[in-house]
Order: structure tokens, then sequence, then C-alpha cells
């Protein structure tokens, strides 16, 4: 009975001691969350300590009175913060890299097999933190813009513009990704100064290491021909 009830109804029934409400409100949006979560932080077990976590100081939260205007977005965002702070702790204390798990439900029943959206997702977790929380949010979870711009707190017109850039970036990395290596590494080999640091081919190099190899090669090269004429004591044109 009680998950017939709207999630405002279910956090005032929360408010007033339910722990059948609260559960109710963990298996409708717990999925959600989790698959937010691990878009986030890339791993199915920091994902399921976030939701745990999150969903914790809800209940907390909710049992000392708080009333979210929206308990929906209410709790994507505390599933946001501490996603971060997971993240800043990650920083502040590196450990050796792990390569990051498998994509989850719903996506990865239609794109595991899939290169192309491998590497979207990918190229997702490398986004600014705003631009990709907006993405996943708003375009892979389907979430409303003013569902989004709650857990950012921000206006709808600023999560238009968040999802604009994310699309955008991701899209000058799948060009970059299929631009032929020799076209780069010509350009690497005739480019002087800013040609050898354009976006197009910086994209390309972080993709590809056999042309960061190459870009390496070019600029270890150029570095020596540069000490040729101290070394020689001399002054010539070059």
């Amino acid at each position: 009975m009680l998950g017939l009830l709207g999630d405002e109804r279910l956090a005032e029934h929360v408010r007033r001691g339910s722990h059948a409400a609260f559960e109710a409100l963990y298996e409708r949006h717990h999925r959600g969350i989790f698959a937010f979560c691990r878009h986030l932080v890339r791993s199915n077990h920091d994902a399921e300590e976030v939701v745990q976590q999150a969903f914790t100081a809800a209940y907390a939260d909710l049992a000392r009175g708080e009333r979210p205007a929206a308990p929906k977005p209410w709790l994507y965002g505390i599933a946001r913060h501490r996603c971060l702070a997971l993240l800043r702790k990650r920083r502040a204390q590196p450990s050796p890299a792990a390569a990051p798990d498998p994509a989850t439900p719903p996506l990865a029943e239609e794109v595991e097999h899939r290169s192309d959206l491998r590497e979207l997702l990918s190229g997702v977790s490398r986004l600014p933190e705003p631009q990709r929380t907006a993405l996943v949010l708003f375009g892979l979870c389907g979430h409303a813009q003013a569902e989004v711009a709650a857990v950012l707190g921000c206006d709808e017109a600023k999560v238009r513009a968040l999802v604009y850039q994310a699309r955008s970036s991701l899209l000058e990395d799948r060009r970059a990704r299929e631009t032929p290596c020799h076209e780069i590494r010509e350009k690497l080999a005739l480019g002087r100064g800013g040609a050898l640091r354009r976006r197009a081919i910086r994209r390309h190099v972080k993709f590809c290491p056999g042309c960061a190899e190459f870009r390496a090669e070019v600029l270890r090269q150029r570095r020596l021909s540069g000490l040729i004429p101290l070394a020689l004591g001399g002054g010539g044109a070059y």
C-alpha cells in the first residue's frame, strides 16, 4: 500500500517514524541512485557504499524533521555530495590505478558489446563534474531538467548549458579519435610552437598511445636540435 504513495507522502510518514515508508523510498530510488553514483565514481563497490551512506543520512535528516521540497532530487543531491567527497578523498590519497568496473544496468544491457558507446562512457568519466552530473542525470538516466537543476542547485538554463557543453566535448573527443594517425603525425612533424598544442592534436594524442609516443619523439628531437648551436659554441641560423 505504501508503494502507491508519492515521495512527499512517504517522506512525511518517515518523519512520523515509519520504517516501512523509508523502505518504500529506498526500493523506489536506490537503483537509479546507484546507476548515477556508478557513473561518477566508476566503481560498483564504491557506488554501493555511497548509496548506503546517502540513504542513511537521508533517514537521519527526515527523522530530525527535514522537509525537502522534492524528495527525489534531494536524495540524488545527497548522493552527489557523497560521491564528490569520495573523489576528493581519492585525490588526496592516491592509490594504484584500477580498471573501472563494467558498465551497470540499464546501460550495460545495450552497450557492453559496442566499443563506440564504451568509449562514450569513458569520455563521460573525464568530463568536469557539473557537466558529468548533468549529462548522466538528464541524458542517461532520463531525469527532467527541473530535477537536475534541483540536484545541482542551479536553474534549468544552467542545466541546458552544462548538457550542451558535455555533449560538445564528447563529440570533439570522438572526432579526435577518428582523425587518421597519419594526418596527426604529419601536423606534428611539420608544426611549430602553438601548432603542436592545438586542441584537436591534444585530444587525439590523449587517446592514441602511438601518436603520443611520436609527439614525444618529435619534441625530444627538437630539444636536441636546439642544443646543437650551444654545444658547438656557434651561432648559425636555425
